[in-house]
């Protein structure tokens, strides 16, 4: 049997939106409440970044930018500024410590936290946002997207124990190294 080329989208779009409750284990234990996760570290699967989690609101989950493995700018030797922030008045703040996850609120049942929003300051935009806990691997899929969450990026974070060298610290130890400028 041929599908047409909208049926076999549309086949492919039910596949993938049932992938993620697939995905979870039955009876995998939700994600824990949002007061047990404040405070702490996450960081991508690439080691780039470190997101430091705090609660913002009653219930709602925020995330900071407190670690950068390349915290210097190419170009002027400095850290990196927020340079492609749309608010022209904040584009000279540096990039650590900017709010990068904002307003996720827990969906209540299933471990997830959702409709938030994730800034990205390579490119100075907003996405939509939402976070899943696997407590049997501790870590965590923090998904950004634009317009409806099927078609977006998810970015694999894992628990890292604190406390870490802040910013300074690093653009310290960056600057002292003759190869950074190297890779």
């Amino acid at each position: 049997m041929v599908l047409s080329p909208f049926r076999f989208l549309f086949a492919a779009a039910a596949l993938l939106a049932a992938a993620p409750a697939a995905a979870a284990p039955i009876g995998a234990p939700a994600g824990p409440p949002v007061d047990a996760l404040p405070g702490t570290l996450w960081q991508t699967e690439d080691g780039k970044f470190v997101i430091q989690l705090t609660a913002c609101g009653a219930e709602d989950m925020c995330g900071d930018l407190v670690w950068l493995l390349r915290p210097l700018d190419k170009e002027t030797g400095e850290m990196k500024l927020d340079k492609r922030n749309p608010d022209p008045a904040l584009r000279d703040r540096p990039v650590c410590g900017v709010r990068l996850v904002d307003g996720l609120e827990p969906d209540g049942e299933s471990g997830r936290w959702e409709s938030g929003r994730f800034y990205n300051p390579d490119d100075g935009n907003f996405y939509g946002a939402t976070l899943r806990y696997d407590p049997q691997t501790d870590r965590m899929i923090l998904r950004g997207y634009l317009g409806i969450e099927m078609l977006g990026k998810n970015l694999h974070l894992f628990r890292v124990e604190g406390p870490l060298p802040g910013c300074e610290a690093r653009v310290a130890a960056a600057k002292a190294d003759p190869d950074y400028f190297d890779d």
